[in-house]
């Protein structure tokens, strides 16, 4: 899925008429302040986008083999996919090959059978800081990696990269992403078009408003760039 506006002479009617001003009343030509109305829409749906968490929750494990099959870990996190549906990966050491056998919810932690102890004693698997050095992390449910969102804001930054792009255009490579995000140019004088385009396929999910979001950043940009056209006229002396 990609998220695509195109920013032209049917797009809005408020931004149409702004850009004209400044191609009349300052003699920018048409490219300039389309980027230019592209610049305020990109900053707009940036700063409309959620920031992501930046640890994954531990879920149960969906698979109906979990809790019978002891191959088959109980807790897990769901990690979300370009262009496919999320899924499930799951923390070892949480249920698998028999090794761990209860769970604390409240605190999050696992135990497993103490091979010392005659009495098979259950005993506590730590995790988290480590008691004599705090800067390293004992491996446990919430201190595995799994759970940390590497990529955590490309949504925001994808949108950020085209606002710095709109009168060059590009594409952009973030976080590892390659074509996350793209900004395109064509035709000439008033019928020239910005295409501001966001591979990301999850970008709709991402956005505050989801699709009634895109309506509200239109809005957004459109009152940011009237109030910045009419600064930029009067200083220059024009209507």
């Amino acid at each position: 899925m990609q998220a695509a506006l195109h920013i032209d002479a049917t797009s809005y009617a408020r931004m149409v008429d702004d850009m004209k001003r400044l191609v009349n009343g300052l003699n920018w030509t048409y490219p300039r302040a389309l980027a230019y109305a592209g610049t305020q829409f990109a900053r707009s749906m940036s700063g409309g986008t959620k920031l992501a968490e930046k640890l994954r929750p531990v879920i149960e494990n969906p698979d109906s083999r979990a809790g019978k099959d002891r191959r088959v870990a109980l807790f897990g996190v769901m990690k979300l996919r370009q262009e496919k549906p999320p899924k499930f990966v799951p923390i070892y050491r949480t249920g698998e090959f028999g090794k761990v056998r209860f769970f604390d919810e409240e605190t999050m932690s696992y135990f497993q059978r103490d091979a010392a102890d005659p009495k098979g004693r259950w005993e506590h698997l730590p995790s988290g800081p480590d008691f004599a050095n705090p800067e390293i992390e004992v491996p446990g449910i919430m201190t595995d990696k799994r759970r940390k969102i590497g990529r955590r804001g490309l949504a925001k930054k994808s949108w950020q990269w085209m606002a710095k792009h709109t009168r060059k255009g590009g594409i952009a490579n973030i976080f590892d992403t390659p074509d996350a995000a793209q900004v395109r140019h064509s035709g000439q004088g008033a019928a020239h078009t910005l295409s501001l385009i966001n591979r990301l396929s999850y970008v709709l999910h991402a956005n505050k408003g989801g699709l009634e979001g895109y309506d509200g950043a239109m809005m957004r940009a459109a009152d940011g760039m009237r109030h910045l056209v009419e600064k930029k006229l009067k200083a220059a002396g024009a209507k």
